[in-house]
């Protein structure tokens, strides 16, 4: 009885194991804006995780999807937090400066 209730226990233990590992811990990216580029271009990312977007340029950025987020006006070294809360993929651009753009894959 004893050896079954071991195994029992060994088994549920590494369910559990499988099972956390399976959902990682939210982590934070962060976008840098520089030289009227986002950097990376592209960035996948899981729900939940943040999104720090960074502007390190000398004129005024912003970042936004159209129906999922607007940073707004982020001035020379400001920047904003975005936490990630649906699966797909967003478009997103400078509204200021149309010709950059990046691209967020959240899983």
């Amino acid at each position: 009885m004893r050896k079954r209730i071991s195994i029992a226990l060994l088994s549920a233990a590494m369910m559990l194991m499988v099972s956390c590992s399976s959902n990682p811990a939210p982590k934070t990216h962060t976008v840098v804006i520089d030289g009227f580029k986002f950097q990376p271009a592209l960035l996948t990312v899981n729900v939940g995780d943040t999104v720090v977007f960074n502007n390190q340029d000398m004129v005024p950025h912003n970042a936004v999807a159209e129906g999922k987020f607007d940073s707004g006006k982020l001035e020379q070294g400001k920047s904003w937090t975005y936490t990630a809360k649906d699966k797909g993929t967003f478009n997103y651009i400078c509204t200021y400066h149309p010709n950059m753009k990046g691209q967020m894959i959240v899983q």
